[in-house]
């Protein structure tokens, strides 16, 4: 049943790629540090305009809307600057749920990998940025992905033979699913992610009114739900490089989940490296260079 699911799943993302479109491409605008809540989390308003400083020197920064599966979404995407010919491409699969302003949260990936040379594409997902469609955390949001990844040379000077693959905690998620679903990814990164949903929403949802919203139908799928939506439930499908960094106090996602799965992949002979950075929490906001510099690391030794 599980192979059939992910054939089924294969088969319904290729075809995406036939009906795609580019329908329109903006300078990207950051809006004002007081007006995102959460960005205080991790991130100060000094660091926030040093960012967006420093992304807006090296590289130009777009809105880009695209259209396929009969919705229309966006993607945010970072070309250095003084670079010619083809690019290698970060897809960079951002956190959280539903996320109505993304850029802020993505600003210091879209400057760190850009800065290195890399062509960076982070689609944000149906639901997100004042889009349309229904995120579903592996539904339709995931064909989203791949249709930008499918089409990866429409959104700038990419070289689509080398695509690698960056997801921090939910993103996580949408790495695992585009490795494990054939997508053309030579190496991949991810922190803070879930591998296995039964357990996170068994504790962080215990009333399951997270899991209702997200899937109002549930309780009639909740084995194939959780299922397809859990990594550890199919380590066999995911034979990509990868590097897994979890932070060893992380409060959302203990690193028990990636623990876990890289005993999985090791039992399997794939190549992948574990880092759990001792004290620090979900998107590893004390080790973010270094985070940063072991995923450009990666992806050069590939």
């Amino acid at each position: 049943m599980r192979e059939l699911l992910l054939f089924l799943v294969l088969a319904v993302s290729g075809a995406f790629a036939s009906d795609f479109a580019l329908t329109g491409r903006t300078a990207a605008t950051f809006p004002p540090y007081s007006s995102i809540g959460e960005l205080r989390d991790f991130m100060s308003e000094q660091e926030y305009r040093a960012t967006i400083e420093h992304l807006q020197k090296t590289a130009t920064v777009e809105r880009v809307l695209y259209r396929h599966d009969g919705v229309t979404v966006s993607a945010y995407v970072a070309t250095p600057k003084g670079k010619s010919g083809k690019l290698p491409v970060i897809v960079f699969n951002r956190g959280s749920y539903i996320v109505p302003q993304p850029l802020p949260m993505i600003a210091r990936e879209l400057e760190a990998y850009s800065r290195a040379g890399y062509l960076v594409i982070a689609p944000t997902l149906r639901g997100s940025d004042g889009t349309e469609g229904k995120d579903e955390l592996g539904g339709g949001d995931f064909d989203d992905l791949a249709a930008a990844v499918n089409n990866v040379v429409q959104f700038g000077p990419a070289d689509a033979s080398r695509i690698y693959m960056a997801g921090e905690s939910r993103g996580g998620i949408m790495t695992y699913f585009a490795i494990a679903r054939g997508l053309p990814v030579r190496a991949a990164a991810v922190w803070g992610a879930i591998t296995d949903m039964q357990e996170y929403l068994a504790r962080v949802d215990k009333e399951g009114k997270l899991a209702h919203t997200v899937w109002p139908d549930f309780d009639q799928r909740e084995d194939e739900i959780l299922r397809t939506r859990s990594a550890i439930q199919w380590p066999d499908k995911l034979k990509v490089p990868l590097l897994i960094m979890h932070g060893g106090a992380d409060p959302i996602v203990p690193a028990t989940h990636s623990l876990r799965f890289a005993s999985e992949l090791q039992q399997r002979g794939v190549e992948y490296q574990l880092v759990i950075y001792a004290g620090d929490r979900h998107v590893l906001d004390k080790n973010r260079v270094r985070r940063d510099d072991e995923v450009l690391r990666w992806f050069g030794s590939h």
